[in-house]
């Protein structure tokens, strides 16, 4: 009672501090002898998977094989809040003391977890599956076997492994025969996840069985697929090695595997799995090879023709299968989209009719938003936004992005006035998938996912008794990748206009006591482009850590400085110099960012580290006095 009085009369800060460093912790604590409190005598809560190994040979990343080993048992634990108690298990343990009703039930059943028990028999499954999955890692002649510890109604596994020797490959033997298959499949043979000295894996052997369904079936050979891959294994030689021979079986019909090329293409733009619209009437715009079905073509025919990569008479390839649905899919319009191909027979050849289905997302789209918070210095900020997005707004799948905000802080110190910032914002965003150029280009790769942007943004900053400002800004630009990897992004124009709109003689004494502050507050505009090259290897990477670089060439001023100075218009003045009475900016910047993630836990997430190193290689200001913000600056006014 004498603690519970005691938080009542602390302040809200120490009341934070009590619930986060003896409250909550001491919940924690007391979760776990109550999770067991209400089993059987013959029944234990099961509360760990450990593993110990013993090996002939160093085993690589052996922390990651032990975790491997104990998420095959059968028995997994319940689950821990942030690594620290069982809260799920304990919400589902107080639900079911009482009499059930609503929220009992959805503790029980949506927020809760129901105890795992340790059971003999899911222990001796384990043992069989533990057994299997080494086998399948090269250790043919594991032992495995396991003891159980059961203390306060907690039960822990630990599961002894004894590997044995590891059996690795040899060498590899590929097909041989003159046909066309093998000729493809040996052209590829560098890629393969097989190699000599490797240790035995199966995991590895799906991986080639698939990298060589994708090998054929990215050369017209649609109907090909993984299953008719399979390995003979010859371990004759002892001394734990053994030959692998890659084979091809033929179809179960025992003819050959075909080559297809693509025929008819047929577009259904307004696809859907309603029932009550599948028998709707079509139209049918033909345009070149090809067919565009809908009710009523809400998109342009040439910005759908660019995102699906084959045509009519092109050997059948995955790659241009995955490239399509990428490349629709980036176009932003559609909720669904499936490729469905009907075979058939012209002549003697062999040809598919592809069925191009998109489904399309909800067009238009309102949206409000509120916000509220607060800091240290007793300040209390609230913003409402009205946003509105519209896909395919001029039929050509453009974005536009149009949202409207406003915002104001108020101070919740006694003798300060209650308001003291007002923010409005407005800003939109439209994005075309294409390029939008003043001269024709003939060519542009369909895997460069092209597009264009044309951005605006208003801001008005009021701070009450000390200034008000107003910033424009406005740009337009490309999109562009190359590959997975490498994006480029090029604004050849991108304009910054900041303009004070009043200042008070309090503000000016302030700003003008520091050289600094005061720069970053002067009336200037930003007139330049920029260019950021992209790259990341996240896409294709096969370990646990993934590099991701940024470079950005960013320039303001020197194209108008240039012109001015060959029509002589700045002669006999100083700098800084104005145009339209206002003054510009001129700086050239090059800056560099490198990053480093590596992925701590597998299939977590939320556990990854970044190590990143960020360095401007060079910087040349005659003038920068770039400042948005005006918040801070304010404060320290």
């Amino acid at each position: 009672m004498y603690l519970i009085c005691a938080l009542l009369n602390m302040s809200g800060r120490f009341k934070a501090i009590f619930l986060i460093f003896f409250l909550i912790p001491t919940l924690f604590l007391n979760s776990g002898c109550f999770n067991t409190r209400f089993l059987k005598d013959d029944q234990a809560l099961f509360k760990a998977n450990k593993v110990e190994i013993e090996t002939k040979e160093e085993i690589k990343q052996l922390g990651d094989f032990k975790r491997e080993l104990a998420g095959i048992s059968q028995l997994q634990p319940n689950k821990k809040f942030i690594g620290l108690a069982k809260i799920r298990l304990w919400f589902f343990n107080i639900s079911t003391r009482r009499k059930q009703n609503k929220f009992r039930d959805w503790l029980r059943n949506k927020a809760g977890e129901a105890p795992v028990l340790y059971d003999s028999l899911l222990a001796e499954k384990s043992l069989v599956l533990l057994n299997n999955y080494l086998v399948n890692k090269g250790y043919f002649y594991s032992e495995v076997s396991y003891a159980v510890v059961i203390k306060k109604k907690k039960a822990t596994l630990t599961y002894k492994v004894i590997t044995n020797d590891l059996y690795r490959i040899r060498k590899v033997v590929f097909p041989n025969d003159t046909s066309r298959i093998t000729s493809l499949i040996n052209a590829q043979k560098k890629e393969t996840y097989l190699s000599s000295g490797s240790p035995f894996d199966v995991a590895e052997m799906k991986k080639e069985r698939e990298r060589i369904s994708d090998v054929l079936r990215d050369n017209g050979y649609y109907f090909f697929n993984r299953e008719y891959v399979y390995f003979d294994l010859d371990s004759s030689m002892g001394n734990q090695e053994l030959d692998l021979f890659v084979k091809i079986n033929p179809p179960t019909d025992s003819s050959q595997h075909q080559v297809y090329h693509i025929d008819q293409i047929y577009v259904i733009t307004d696809y859907s799995t309603d029932k009550s619209k599948l028998g709707a009437t079509r139209d049918t715009v033909d345009v070149r090879e090809f067919h565009f079905l809908s009710e009523k073509l809400r998109y342009r025919p040439r910005i759908l023709i660019s995102a699906i990569h084959f045509g009519r008479d092109t050997l059948y390839r995955k790659i241009y299968h995955t490239q399509t649905i990428g490349h629709l899919s980036n176009l932003g319009v559609f909720k669904y989209i499936t490729l469905r191909y009907v075979d058939k027979k012209i002549n003697d050849k062999n040809y598919l009719d592809c069925y191009v289905s998109l489904s399309p997302a909800k067009k238009q789209q309102v949206s409000i938003a509120f916000e509220a918070n607060n800091n240290t210095d007793f300040n209390l900020g609230t913003s409402l936004t009205l946003s509105y997005g519209n896909k395919n707004i001029f039929r050509g799948t453009e974005l536009f992005r149009f949202s409207v905000s406003g915002g104001f802080e108020s101070n919740l110190e006694k003798g300060e006035k209650f308001f003291n910032t007002v923010d409005l914002l407005f800003k939109f965003d439209l994005y075309f998938n294409k390029f939008l150029l003043p001269i024709g280009v003939k060519k542009v790769s369909k895997n460069a996912y092209p597009k264009s942007r044309l951005s605006f943004r208003n801001e008005f900053l009021r701070r009450i008794d000390y200034y008000s400002t107003n910033t424009t800004t406005f740009a337009f630009g490309y999109e562009w990748r190359k590959k997975t990897t490498k994006r480029f992004i090029f604004n050849p124009l991108a304009i910054n206009l900041i303009r004070n709109i009043e200042t008070t003689q309090n503000f000016l004494d302030i700003v003008n006591s520091s050289p600094s502050l005061r720069n970053s507050f002067t009336q200037q505009l930003i007139l330049g482009m920029d260019f950021n090259y992209i790259w990341s290897n996240q896409p294709i990477h096969r370990g646990r850590a993934y590099y991701y670089y940024s470079g950005k060439i960013n320039t303001s001023g020197n194209a108008l400085h240039l012109g001015y100075w060959l029509a002589h218009l700045n002669d006999g003045k100083q700098p800084p110099y104005q145009i339209v009475n206002i003054e510009y900016s001129q700086f050239f910047l090059i800056d560099s960012e490198l990053k480093i993630i590596f992925k701590l836990i597998r299939k977590r997430s939320l556990s990854r580290a970044s190590l990143a190193a960020s360095a401007s290689l060079m910087a040349i200001h005659s003038r920068s006095r770039i400042s948005n913000n005006f918040s801070q600056a304010g404060q320290t006014a």
